[in-house]
């Protein structure tokens, strides 16, 4: 058997196949070892304030404006009670947590009769509001609403797709325990009326 044979043989034996996949043990170990830098990348990194609170720290892996790339990677370290203004991105966010806890709340907004509230909004006294709609160049509708109980406010801001399927992003609350702010996105729609929501 030629050398060539037998290195080609040897390299077939080396190689893990799956379907749709073929994936060689050199290669697979370098991946291991890209997986693992990737994962201890925090550490090496630079991490810089964040411009609009200088209390969150940001640690850019690669950067879509920097590095001429299609997205961005970064690390992020916010403490316990703080968060950032409410504010707007052009793309998906894609959030891993590493450590530590959020906070996750669950409810229902309502668009009747060419106003918009939520089940918990109702619950706490806000009155329906009116919103104002745009259309962007790609065909996603963007709404915006501004909702007052006493000397408390809310700022809405959400996106929704051109197919009417799904819907995202910013509300912010500005309590008298200080202002809180949350992303949002859509689990399900569904046909609904104020009426059917019931105020406990």
């Amino acid at each position: 058997m030629d050398s060539a044979k037998a290195l080609e043989e040897e390299e077939q034996m080396a190689s893990e196949k799956i379907p749709g996949w073929e994936i060689n043990k050199h290669k697979n170990i370098a991946a291991e070892e890209l997986r693992d830098s990737i994962v201890n990348m925090p550490k090496d990194l630079e991490w810089k304030p964040h411009p609009a609170n200088e209390r969150v720290s940001l640690a850019f892996v690669v950067s879509k404006k920097d590095d001429n790339v299609d997205g961005t990677c970064l690390f992020a370290k916010v403490p316990k009670g703080e968060g950032l203004p409410e504010h707007t991105h052009d793309v998906n966010d894609i959030i891993v947590p590493l450590s530590g806890k959020g906070k996750s709340v669950e409810d229902v907004v309502v668009f009747s009769e060419g106003k918009v509230s939520t089940k918990g909004l109702i619950s706490e006294g806000f009155v329906p509001t009116n919103y104002s709609l745009n259309i962007k160049d790609d065909g996603k509708l963007i709404w915006e609403t501004m909702q007052t109980q006493g000397e408390e406010m809310v700022f809405f801001k959400g996106e929704v797709t051109p197919e009417l399927d799904k819907m995202s992003g910013v509300v912010s609350f500005q309590k008298l325990e200080g202002p809180q702010n949350y992303s949002f996105s859509s689990s399900e729609k569904r046909e609904i009326s104020l009426d059917e929501i019931s105020v406990e």
